[in-house]
């Protein structure tokens, strides 16, 4: 039980708690061919630019296996692009392409209008910020 107590104040637990809510809106998300873990991971790999593939596994208590296929897949669609960090091989940097903000201003947009999304938007930030790396 103490366990528990301690994972639900990470942050990791906050973005994990959100991919769970996440799946009520595989309806919202099905007609912009994006899974809900697809979307959060865009959502939060635009809220933080240039992110570690790492954390973002982490940050939703994902295996990085998975994770490095659901990046793959995004990567595939050229919604996100992948580097090898400068000081070291073993680390990939994530970043959201300009097809990426896109998509992800319409799920933003779209999930703004579902009942309950307000309290995510907070974690997320406005649908029409834009990713300055991204420009």
């Amino acid at each position: 039980m103490p366990r528990a107590r301690r994972l639900q104040s990470t942050p990791g637990a906050t973005w994990l708690a959100r991919l769970t809510r996440m799946h009520a809106y595989r309806i919202e998300l099905a007609d912009m061919g994006v899974t809900p873990t697809q979307a959060g991971v865009l959502l939060y790999v635009h809220r933080y630019p240039g992110t570690y593939q790492k954390r973002v596994a982490d940050s939703f208590g994902m295996a990085a296996t998975s994770m490095g296929m659901t990046m793959r897949k995004l990567q595939g669609k050229g919604w996100v692009k992948r580097q090898r960090a400068p000081h070291d091989d073993k680390y990939v940097l994530v970043t959201v392409t300009r097809k990426g903000v896109s998509l992800v201003r319409k799920i933003a947009r779209r999930l703004a209008m579902a009942p309950g999304w307000q309290h995510d938007r907070k974690l997320i930030g406005s649908p029409t910020e834009r990713c300055s790396a991204c420009a």
